[in-house]
């Protein structure tokens, strides 16, 4: 229904709820303390102590794609078979990332900054990108045919990825290398979301 809620994190209270227009909400990202990236048919930004919409970054695109850079400083937000890098302080796009994307990729930083992966919702690849560039610095071939997430190792030096396929395992793949590094034992169905303590 497109309702975004605030809770208090410290008595876990209800502070606010409010209406995003996004027809069929999929992610929500903070940019700022005050502000909130929300991803579905459209990707906009909204104040959350009004409610009301700051910026409409894209419309008519559904994606998933949505993450915010540790330090705060850029988001990233996918397109029409594009990504996009924008800067915060600025409201300004950084650059468009329009080739080996689908603009539906998850995203995930590192916790330095430097970088960023995708992870192909149909293709099973992950890209890890220089963030500051952005261009491609390595390519991993996941064996799956949908990748449904992916994070960084506190370290920064290993991704782990899950995905659907016939054994729904969880796999920890090095960053450097592009070596896959261990394989989880698979489930009865596939893990929607992954991540490190």
């Amino acid at each position: 229904d497109d309702e975004v809620a605030i809770w208090n994190a410290a008595d876990l209270k209800p502070l606010k709820k409010f209406k995003v227009d996004t027809n069929g909400l999929k992610r929500i990202e903070y940019v700022t303390p005050h502000e909130l990236a929300v991803a579905g048919e459209t990707t906009s930004v909204w104040n959350t102590n009004s409610g009301a919409l700051v910026r409409q970054l894209l419309p008519g695109r559904y994606s998933q794609s949505l993450a915010r850079s540790p330090d705060g400083s850029r988001l990233v937000f996918g397109g029409d078979d594009s990504l996009h890098v924008w800067n915060i302080a600025d409201a300004k796009e950084e650059a468009v990332i329009n080739h080996g994307v689908s603009g539906s990729e998850r995203v995930a930083f590192s916790p330095d900054g430097r970088f960023f992966a995708t992870a192909g919702v149909a293709d099973g690849f992950i890209t890890v990108w220089d963030a500051m560039t952005p261009g491609a610095k390595r390519i991993i071939r996941d064996p799956r045919d949908a990748l449904h997430d992916l994070g960084f190792s506190p370290g920064g030096q290993r991704l782990v990825a899950s995905g659907s396929s016939p054994q729904n395992v969880v796999t920890l793949w090095d960053v450097e290398t592009g070596r896959d590094v261990a394989a989880l034992p698979g489930a009865p169905r596939w893990y929607p979301h992954v991540g490190f303590s």
